[in-house]
């Protein structure tokens, strides 16, 4: 099964909220609820397909380095909240041993922090903005299947590769949109954003997994994914990679002699 029930279950939260996030203002000038919902289902589907091309990358070239990848939506362990504290009740204080509060708040373990920022961000600005990396992929390795490897725990710069495979992917899907038809502007529009809101290097996202993985191969593939969505407005695909590639190449050697002094 090339993904686990749990991965299925988040996967289909995040498709519904990403989509939610992309299809919230339908840029009509009234609002009609069958013109919404048609909006949001088409989206829908393109949002489904630039995850599942994002996932299937990461997990073939996980595959490849002899390990797998799970999918879950990003959360943050809970820390503020300690059954021993206490809480302000009427001026004075109570335990929180035993009573509602401790069933309730003390027992959350950990928080989903990307869906909640999607939900703020998508509301506050009434869809004018978006946020959508709340998802991050862990990387599960597989020591058994890794006797051929010169090592046998993976390696900073195989994790990095791993989790860059996703960004890269929907690049690549948003150029090949292109390539066959400049109209599906949603279409191309939505995998351009998968590719650069996941390089946000920030708590579990996949951009900090390849940024404490090879700090060069960062800055390299961050030029490459931004630029080269720059130089689509104006030129071909082929043109915009190419140029792309060539100054992220510039940017690698930059930072590789930088890091070298």
């Amino acid at each position: 099964m090339i993904f686990t029930k749990k991965e299925i279950k988040h996967l289909i939260i995040s498709i519904l909220l990403v989509a939610l996030a992309f299809g919230f203002d339908d840029k009509q000038p009234s609002f009609v609820l069958s013109h919404w919902l048609y909006n949001y289902i088409r989206i829908a589907l393109i949002v489904t397909s630039s995850f599942l091309v994002y996932q299937l990358a990461q997990k073939i070239v996980a595959n490849y380095y002899r390990a797998k990848t799970e999918y879950h939506m990003w959360n943050i362990k809970r820390y503020w909240f300690h059954p021993s504290c206490v809480l302000p009740f009427r001026g004075t204080y109570i335990p929180a041993h035993g009573t509602w509060i401790q069933k309730s708040i003390f027992n959350i373990k950990s928080i989903f922090i990307g869906p909640i920022l999607l939900l703020i961000v998508s509301f506050f600005s009434l869809g004018k903005l978006f946020f959508i990396a709340i998802g991050c992929t862990n990387v599960i390795e597989r020591l058994h299947l890794r006797a051929e490897k010169r090592w046998m725990r993976l390696q900073g710069y195989e994790r990095a590769q791993i989790a860059v495979a996703g960004p890269f992917a929907t690049l690549l899907l948003a150029l090949l949109l292109k390539s066959i038809n400049p109209n599906l502007t949603d279409a191309i529009f939505i995998n351009q954003m998968f590719s650069i809101f996941n390089m946000i290097p920030l708590g579990k996202l996949d951009g900090a997994k390849i940024l404490l993985g090879s700090i060069p191969f960062y800055f390299f593939s961050l030029v490459l994914i931004i630029l080269t969505i720059l130089l689509m407005f104006f030129l071909s695909s082929m043109q915009s990679l190419i140029i792309a590639l060539i100054f992220a190449l510039v940017i690698l050697v930059y930072v590789l002699i930088k890091l070298g002094t």
